[in-house]
């Protein structure tokens, strides 16, 4: 016999009368408390408490399918997701072949997928969190201390910005300004992919064979992959550049810590 309580919510499990009655007897006590708790509730403290009859129910008769079921029914309803899972699968190994096996074997793979979204969202905020902290101002590790590796990173939810400009002058007068910009998702396992592009603009008129003439911005992009590591105290990026014709193309990565 089914009994509808909650309004409406929430079905019980009734073993009087039952073919599993048996193994509950030793536990009648506790089932009646855990119903009456259950049709009392007004809220999710009230389910607990119906969850705590109903637990009692369950040391007291260890084989009672019903108590289990009748446990799993108000901790779903209460949003304790993995433990009402459990409840509704040792209730299967009691009573495999009761008349809503099969619907409460899927009702416990609706809560697997629940159970698996709300810890994927959760990775993903406390990630989001987490990483935020990285933002301000990173270098070089290798030439920390001038101004030319010097970086701004920014963060928003899982997009990273990591990117500088400087001006430089070379040892033949030439003076140029470069934009360094590395821009992709950060996961939460703290790998990054994303796409670092350079710009570069070169004033000609300051090198020993100038012309005179200014070029406008010249833009290179690539893929590049990096890593946080050590809770945030390193990032690492790797990379393919361009090292021109006698060189070609050649894995470059850097490092970065805090200015």
């Amino acid at each position: 016999m089914i009994r509808t309580l909650f309004i409406a919510l929430i079905t019980l499990f009734s073993f009087a009368g039952s073919a599993l009655a048996g193994p509950c007897d030793t536990a009648k006590r506790e089932m009646a408390f855990g119903e009456a708790a259950t049709e009392d509730a007004k809220d999710k403290a009230g389910l607990k408490r119906a969850a705590e009859e109903f637990n009692k129910a369950v040391r007291k008769a260890p084989n009672c399918a019903a108590a289990f079921f009748n446990l799993g029914v108000v901790q779903e309803k209460s949003g304790e997701l993995v433990a009402a899972k459990a409840a509704y699968e040792q209730y299967l190994k009691l009573a495999p072949s009761a008349p809503d096996a099969e619907s409460v074997e899927q009702q416990v793979f609706k809560l697997e997928y629940r159970i698996q979204q709300a810890a994927a969202s959760s990775m993903s905020e406390k990630s989001s969190l987490s990483w935020n902290k990285l933002a301000g101002r990173w270098c070089q590790v290798s030439t920390c201390g001038s101004g030319r590796s010097s970086y701004e990173l920014t963060i928003n939810e899982s997009q990273i910005d990591i990117s500088k400009q400087h001006e430089y002058v070379s040892p033949h007068g030439c003076w140029g300004r470069y934009r360094d910009n590395y821009s992709g998702r950060i996961s939460s396992n703290g790998s990054i992919k994303g796409t670092y592009i350079k710009s570069y603009i070169v004033r000609e008129s300051r090198c020993v064979s100038g012309s005179g003439r200014v070029n406008e911005w010249n833009n290179e992009s690539v893929p590049f992959t990096g890593k946080i590591v050590g809770d945030g105290a390193i990032i690492e990026l790797q990379w393919m550049q361009n090292m021109g014709k006698k060189y070609g193309w050649s894995p470059t990565d850097m490092q970065l810590r805090r200015y």
